[in-house]
């Protein structure tokens, strides 16, 4: 990918249409610079997520635009590109496929790709930054889900994108494989030091991970605030236990709270019940107990 100064949305709004439009995202603006990890939190329906699927090029913005600023200027997110890549909360491994040919099967899409040597190459790069080199004849099914994230974060990179997209990849994990694979998500990160844009619900894993904190108000989701994160890196999971960690943690759950107590207020006029006002709750990530 080419370099760029920093990813821009400007006055970015979505709202879904039918008889009555819902408004998802109702103003963003912000700013990620190049090499920059950014987290975004926020209550659930916020708009986080159809936010990545715009800077993916997945859907397209009903006001306002995103774009990369460069040095010879301004390139708009009009379509998906190989240069900004996504992993999702699902597995998304092909189940007929081995690891090794998922992870190189985004190089077989692409005529530049490279030949047979110089793809087990760099396949065999990403399996083993991935710690699924003893895995790479084996077949998804087989895998934990841990595991079958590594799979899809390795095709993911196998490309090497300049912008990596994820949403809530990890929200599935049991607490211990989450945590590992955190770690392991920083130390690729480290390696490459592309853009990471990172949607979840977990606030102690966005301070944790990332370089600012996002967090978005209610739907129509607008950033009601961006928290520095100035923990040296790279990261040592002990700063979990400093008093600074914790401030930070609180600050922004305060944020959160005080914006969807707002939102329950203003809305309570229109008639929303109170299981519609439980919905906008933050919610826990669930630890479904899958392995790495």
């Amino acid at each position: 990918m080419r370099d760029f100064e920093y990813l821009q949305m400007e006055n970015l709004e979505k709202a879904f249409g039918g008889l009555t439009p819902v408004r998802a995202l109702g103003g963003v603006n912000m700013k990620v610079a190049q090499g920059e990890f950014a987290a975004l939190v926020g209550a659930s329906g916020c708009g986080k997520s159809t936010l990545l699927r715009i800077i993916a090029g997945l859907d397209t913005p009903s006001a306002g635009r995103a774009f990369f600023h460069r040095e010879d200027g301004d390139e708009p997110i009009e379509s998906p590109s190989r240069d900004r890549a996504m992993v999702f909360q699902s597995y998304t491994s092909f189940p007929w496929l081995s690891v090794r040919r998922n992870v190189e099967f985004p190089l077989l899409l692409h005529p530049d790709g490279g030949n047979r040597e110089e793809r087990k190459a760099k396949v065999d790069h990403y399996l083993e930054l991935m710690g699924l080199t003893e895995f790479a004849s084996q077949y998804p099914n087989t895998l934990s889900g841990g595991m079958r994230q590594r799979v899809a974060i390795a095709r993911t990179l196998v490309n090497e994108p300049g912008l990596l997209l994820m949403d809530e990849p990890f929200g599935a994990l049991d607490a211990q494989t989450r945590w590992q694979m955190q770690d392991l998500l920083l130390n690729v990160w480290g390696s490459s030091r592309c853009t990471v844009l990172f949607v979840t619900h977990d606030i102690e894993e966005a301070v944790y991970l990332a370089d600012k904190v996002y967090v978005f108000s209610p739907r129509p989701g607008v950033i009601r605030a961006v928290k520095d994160i100035d923990f040296p890196r790279p990261r040592d999971p002990d700063i979990k236990l400093t008093d600074r960690f914790k401030t930070l943690q609180v600050e922004i759950l305060n944020v959160i709270t005080e914006t969807v107590m707002t939102a329950a207020k203003e809305t309570a006029a229109g008639g929303r019940g109170p299981e519609d006002l439980k919905k906008t709750l933050v919610e826990k990530p669930h630890h479904g107990g899958d392995g790495a």
